[in-house]
């Protein structure tokens, strides 16, 4: 575990706009916006560069277990609707 750890630990570094969560061999990777549009432009290009340090490390992503989650406040709900 604790090699699998070192191995893993620089992912932080190729994410220019999302905050990861590590823990053991899950991560969670968060970014906050107050646009969509933003949110889902700024989220596409961290996944590209995860996608990239995915193969640099020779790691796959395990589908079965990955899940996007958009939480939405009921302010912001009316706006985002329109533009999705």
């Amino acid at each position: 575990p604790l090699l699998f750890l070192l191995y893993i630990n620089d992912l932080p570094q190729c994410l220019d706009f999302s905050h990861p969560r590590m823990y053991a061999d899950y991560t969670n990777i968060t970014y906050a916006g107050k646009d969509v549009k933003e949110i889902n432009d700024f989220f596409n290009k961290d996944l590209k560069y995860i996608n990239t340090w995915l193969s640099a490390t020779k790691l796959t992503l395990n589908l079965t277990k990955t899940e996007f989650l958009i939480i939405i406040s009921n302010k912001f709900k009316t706006k985002a609707s329109l533009l999705v």
